[in-house]
């Protein structure tokens, strides 16, 4: 099974980082990315970090959760 690129082309890191930032967020799903999303949007001159433990969107955020119903 191949990798898909966008994961393959995450530019993840792991490690301690010696920068500064304007905001940290802390959780890489939907509501992370959007936070940032925005956040850049605002204002572009702003340094934000986007802190995830896996890969961004790799939770339930990266996957469907919809079903269909009777009634």
């Amino acid at each position: 099974m191949s990798i898909s690129y966008w994961l393959d082309q995450s530019g993840q890191t792991n490690g301690t980082s010696k920068k500064t930032y304007d905001f940290v967020i802390v959780g890489g799903g939907i509501a992370g990315l959007s936070t940032a999303y925005w956040l850049q949007k605002e204002n572009p001159k702003l340094k934000i970090a986007l802190i995830e433990k896996d890969r961004i969107g790799f939770g339930a955020s990266g996957r469907n959760a919809g079903f269909v119903t009777c009634g």
